[in-house]
């Protein structure tokens, strides 16, 4: 029998957040320099990011959106630019056993949003399934590597934290996430270079190695 999932409420965590009200059809050319700015002040300030990008919607007409664009960070986060402190609020959410058996279905569906949403449970499996095999996270890679050329920003933005997180979970797999992040950074396609190059200089630091050696 198919355990049933589990409703529950998270809890709201601390986040950097920028503050947005943009015309629909501007979405494009405003999300992206916002979610470069917002990623550089957090990784600037040390404090994460520690889980996905998120969007908290206030409301908004046909033609315009207000909300916040936003990560969770793990300490206090210094304002600078556009950049604020904010929080993911807490939320009804669903809780499954059931998510690995989701990935590869979600990552290869054409909806933006769908395939987003598989590449963010990479991301959280890598994070928190402590005991899940390795072999599992280089069946991840294979995934990643077949998403990485999808040009749309909230999916291209999720196949990039998902390879970083594969890359962080321990040094077999650091190896891996490098060798699958220097075949992408060398690739023709503009998306899968950049995803590449940006998973390359994080895997590759010093303050990830370090980390990773003390485990």
């Amino acid at each position: 029998m198919i355990e049933a999932p589990e409703i529950a409420v998270s809890v709201a965590q601390e986040a950097a957040v920028i503050r947005l009200s943009v015309p629909r059809d501007q979405m494009q050319s405003v999300d992206e320099p916002a979610i470069g700015e917002l990623m550089s002040a957090v990784a600037g300030q040390g404090v994460g990011p520690r889980g996905p990008m998120f969007m908290h919607h206030f409301g908004g007409s046909p033609d315009r959106l207000d909300f916040d664009l936003g990560v969770p960070v793990d300490g206090p986060v210094t304002p600078t630019g556009q950049v604020r402190p904010g929080a993911l609020p807490a939320a009804t959410v669903v809780r499954t056993a059931h998510a690995w058996s989701a990935v590869p279905d979600w990552a290869a569906s054409p909806e933006e949003f769908v395939r987003r949403a598989g590449y963010a449970l990479i991301w959280a499996l890598a994070l928190h399934d402590r005991s899940a095999p390795d072999e599992s996270f280089r069946g991840c890679l294979e995934i990643i590597d077949r998403g990485a050329t999808d040009e749309r920003n909230f999916v291209k933005k999720a196949v990039d934290m998902a390879l970083r997180a594969v890359g962080r979970r321990n040094r077999a797999m650091n190896s891996a996430a490098i060798e699958t992040s220097r075949r992408l950074a060398g690739s023709d396609d503009r998306t899968a270079a950049w995803i590449g190059g940006h998973a390359l200089r994080e895997l590759e630091s010093d303050k990830v190695q370090q980390r990773l050696a003390r485990r």
